[in-house]
């Protein structure tokens, strides 16, 4: 409710980022159409890319992780509501190593853009504007290939300034499973990551969506 963001967005215009999700399904489709398997939202919020993820593709596993336990718990209530059994949200951190990190909560009180939180700081590009708490909560940092998956066919990065530190976590199973990735590159070193997808055999599309970065398999 406090929300001056996401929710003002919502209540205008009953959706967030709703055709940002469609044209980059759009364009993961163009290159893998038809392929079952394991789709990643890292820094998925409320479920905008999740939930329509889950609804396009209903045979494919959707794996959401984010930092604000807030939002997980936010996404899973509406998940359950719309019976998308393909979707499991994770209150965690994703980075490039794994550790267990005690930090201040938000205060969700102090009207904020709470969708821009920083895990960790400081960002050149920063835009959260809110408040934390003299509160501690406990949360499990990840790393992709920590996660040890069957398969993966779609990774979406949208944590805030970590998406490369996410990225060079995720090496190895980029380098088994090819998946098509999206990345924000808002607040993160978008040339360090458009190297390291290059060095992968990667290519950056020319096109973005928003502030997302599109990248394919050679």
């Amino acid at each position: 409710e406090t929300d001056i963001r996401i929710a003002d967005e919502i209540l205008c215009k009953g959706h967030w980022e709703f055709q940002d999700t469609m044209e980059i399904m759009a364009v993961y489709e163009k290159h893998y159409s038809n392929r079952i398997g394991t789709m990643l939202d890292l820094g998925c919020n409320i479920g905008s890319c999740t939930l329509p993820l889950a609804q396009r593709y209903p045979d494919n596993k959707i794996m959401a992780f984010d930092c604000q336990l807030r939002a997980v718990v936010c996404l899973r209530q509406t998940a359950e509501l719309n019976h998308l059994n393909n979707v499991t949200a994770h209150y965690s951190a994703v980075s490039d190593h794994c550790e267990t990190r005690v930090y201040n909560t938000i205060d969700y009180d102090w009207g904020a853009n709470f969708g821009a939180y920083e895990f960790e700081k400081p960002y050149a590009n920063s835009d959260f504007n809110g408040k934390t708490t003299d509160q501690t909560d406990t949360i499990n940092v990840v790393t992709v290939d920590s996660l040890n998956l069957d398969d993966l066919v779609f990774m979406k990065l949208d944590i805030e300034g970590m998406e490369l530190k996410a990225l060079q976590g995720a090496i190895e199973t980029i380098l088994c499973y090819r998946p098509f990735i999206t990345f924000e590159h808002h607040k993160t070193d978008r040339r360090a990551a458009e190297d390291l997808l290059t060095k992968l055999d990667y290519r950056v599309l020319h096109n973005t969506v928003g502030q997302m970065t599109l990248a394919v398999p050679n």
